[in-house]
């Protein structure tokens, strides 16, 4: 009867090598490290009211220039006496075929 041995399984991992560097490397870290975490923070932030702002345009206004106003005064003018003329109106039936 076959028995289960435990044999201990060896998984590759990443292998650092220590070379010289002039500028930092990043170095895996096996150990659990603190490091901070940015907490989101709720603030009350008071909306700006709309206020009326006056603004300034510019209107054109019409000055009245002074000119020199005529009168007419009415003057009674002799009519000349009315001549009857005759008109004649000549009358034109349509006239429709019977």
């Amino acid at each position: 009867i076959p028995v289960a041995k435990k044999v201990p399984l060896f998984i590759p991992s990443l292998q650092i090598e220590r070379v010289p560097q002039n500028y930092p490397v990043p170095v895996i870290v096996k150990k659990p490290v603190p490091y901070q975490v940015e907490k989101q923070v709720f603030t009350k932030v008071e909306k700006k009211v709309p206020t009326p702002i006056e603004k300034i345009i510019p209107v054109k206004i019409e000055k009245p220039v002074p000119f020199h106003v005529v009168k007419h005064i009415p003057v009674p003018v002799v009519k000349p006496i009315p001549i009857k003329i005759p008109i004649h109106k000549t009358i034109v039936h349509s006239h429709k075929g019977h």
